[in-house]
């Protein structure tokens, strides 16, 4: 019986810290993850508080001079033929 109650002492002294500082490091990365998450939501995905998706934006893209390819405006070169657009 003792040897249970010791038992029991050494793990509240060794575990209750240990989920102290797990839970002290975590919390930082779960405020980032809800922070993106409701940027996503709020950006492109479902308008929050509804199960409505949101209206899609503008899709611009650029074509290419020599295949007429049609590439993301962002983009240097063709993603089909290399060519510098």
């Amino acid at each position: 019986m003792l040897v249970g109650f010791g038992g029991g002492l050494i793990s509240l002294g060794t575990v209750r810290p240990m989920y102290r500082y797990l839970a002290g490091e975590s919390s930082d990365a779960v405020e980032i993850a809800s922070d993106a998450v409701a940027r996503g939501l709020a950006k492109g995905g479902l308008q929050a508080g509804t199960a409505e998706p949101a209206p899609p934006s503008a899709v611009v893209k650029v074509k290419c001079r020599n295949c007429g390819y049609l590439d993301s405006d962002d983009a240097t070169y063709c993603s089909k033929c290399g060519e510098p657009l």
